[in-house]
């Protein structure tokens, strides 16, 4: 997606027995473009990033979430897998997932730094 409107995610939803389509504003979008790979592939690591508004209900202050998909290798001591979109092809690729939020304040004693310097990911 290099100059598209919009992003599409389909996943499986084992509940239902069937995949599951969902938009996401373009603007939360973030592939990192290797300049060897071609622009009609797919990025081997993405980030969906978004910020969550403070709420003074529960206390909880204002964060920004990134999930990131990264495509990997699982390694030659691990066996290959079988996916079910794929059974008879073994394969040494996974998708590992990262989901890490940030608390979006900035320290008055840190000011000489810049904003992004005081970022702490916060356990969720």
């Amino acid at each position: 997606m290099r100059s598209g409107d919009s992003v599409y995610t389909l996943v499986w939803d084992p509940q239902a027995g069937q995949p599951l389509l969902r938009t996401l504003d373009p603007a939360f979008f973030f592939p990192e473009w290797d300049d060897e790979v071609d622009a009609a592939e797919f990025p081997a690591r993405v980030h969906l990033a978004w910020e969550l508004p403070e709420d003074p209900r529960t206390g909880r202050k204002a964060r920004l979430r990134r999930v990131t998909y990264e495509l990997g290798s699982i390694g030659a001591a691990t066996r290959p897998r079988t996916y079910p979109w794929a059974p008879g092809k073994p394969s040494q690729v996974t998708c590992c997932l990262t989901d890490l939020e940030w608390l979006l304040e900035v320290s008055v004693l840190c000011r000489a730094k810049p904003w992004w310097a005081t970022m702490q990911p916060v356990a969720t």
